[in-house]
């Protein structure tokens, strides 16, 4: 059964694609007339509103997967340093990092010098970090665990 039948000739049409709706170029295979997309327009927005939405919800998934992944976590050298450690020691840290690290994350990071690092290192901090910078530590730590494995 067709999706509905042309004005001029009543051949029976299949449903107009998406661009087919928006353009208002729905013409019949058997006589190439145009015919009217009888309201399509409007479904056909709301088709593409909704495919847009699904395309960005998987996006996000994606990013949070990404950003879960191994360069989202911290590496286990952030499980020991500090931030201060971190920006004065890890070989490659940019200037504006080194100094985020300084006035954002080391002021948070509590005054006990004890041996309690779950509380003190890096990694407890890894949020205040957006996943540029936690990537770029990470492949900095890679780097450094890379040089004293030699």
């Amino acid at each position: 059964m067709a999706w509905r039948y042309c004005e001029d000739c009543k051949t029976g049409m299949d449903p107009p694609t998406l661009r087919q709706a928006l353009t208002e170029e729905y013409d019949c295979p058997q006589c190439g007339s145009n015919n009217d997309t009888l309201g399509s327009t409007a479904e056909a927005f709301n088709e593409l509103i909704d495919m847009l939405e699904g395309m960005q919800n998987r996006i996000e998934a994606l990013e949070l997967k990404v950003a879960e992944s191994s360069s989202g976590r911290p590496n286990p050298l952030f499980e020991v340093w500090t931030a201060d450690s971190v920006a004065e020691c890890l070989t490659g840290v940019p200037e504006e990092l080194y100094s985020k690290l300084w006035n954002e994350i080391v002021p948070l990071q509590p005054e006990n010098q004890g041996d309690n690092y779950n509380e003190r290192c890096l990694a407890a901090f890894w949020a205040y970090l957006d996943t540029d910078e936690r990537v770029l530590l990470n492949k900095l730590a890679e780097e450094e665990d890379a040089r004293n494995n030699i």
